[in-house]
């Protein structure tokens, strides 16, 4: 397959907006957008690519997308964790209105080429729950291509022999609290909801 970058960085960019503001769909992720902000000073974080937004019904789900042009690395995460952390921040009001039927979900994602074998970058997956990775490139074959990241790596020449052991133990565990919990809830203790100071 014969693959070509995006010029730069802003090309890349230019192309996602464009898709965004055409289709109100990403052409990363494939999510719908409500409304997006391009560029988007974030106070002393920096200065994001693009923050997308999709409202439905009972929830609000933001991300913060950042785009790269080149093999994506461990540095890029640390970009996107601090938008997040700024994101967190602005959001803490309208989370503090959050019930059983409003909800308000902030997640990362980062697109650019990946080469597993390059770096440790993919074991960082295993470890973040709110980073979302895509591996995007641009082919004559399929024109503009995204595919979300697996986050199950692992060497592939280290022995496993002892995993069946922590699978068992993890599931007994999982068990426990399940039970714990499930007491928790019939004893009828009221639960006062928590507030950030």
């Amino acid at each position: 397959m014969f693959k070509f970058e995006f010029p730069s960085e802003k090309a890349f960019e230019d192309y996602v907006w464009h898709h965004i503001q055409k289709h109100k769909e990403c052409p990363v992720s494939g999510e719908e957008v409500t409304i997006a902000y391009r560029q988007p000073a974030l106070s002393g974080y920096g200065i994001a690519d693009i923050i997308k937004v999709y409202v439905s019904n009972c929830e609000i789900n933001v991300s913060v997308l950042e785009l790269k042009n080149e093999p994506l690395k461990e540095s890029h995460v640390s970009q996107v964790a601090k938008y997040m952390t700024a994101l967190d921040h602005m959001l803490r009001q309208v989370r503090r209105l959050e019930s059983d039927y409003f909800y308000v979900n902030l997640v990362a994602q980062l697109a650019g080429p990946c080469e597993p074998d390059r770096n440790d970058f993919v074991y960082l997956l295993n470890c973040l729950r709110d980073v979302e990775v895509y591996d995007v490139g641009v082919s004559m074959e399929a024109g503009f291509h995204s595919q979300l990241l697996d986050k199950s790596w692992y060497s592939q020449g280290r022995r496993m022999s002892d995993r069946t052991k922590f699978r068992e133990d993890a599931s007994k565990a999982y068990k426990e609290v399940l039970k714990a919990m499930a007491e928790f809830e019939a004893s009828g203790i009221k639960v006062l909801p928590w507030e950030d100071s």
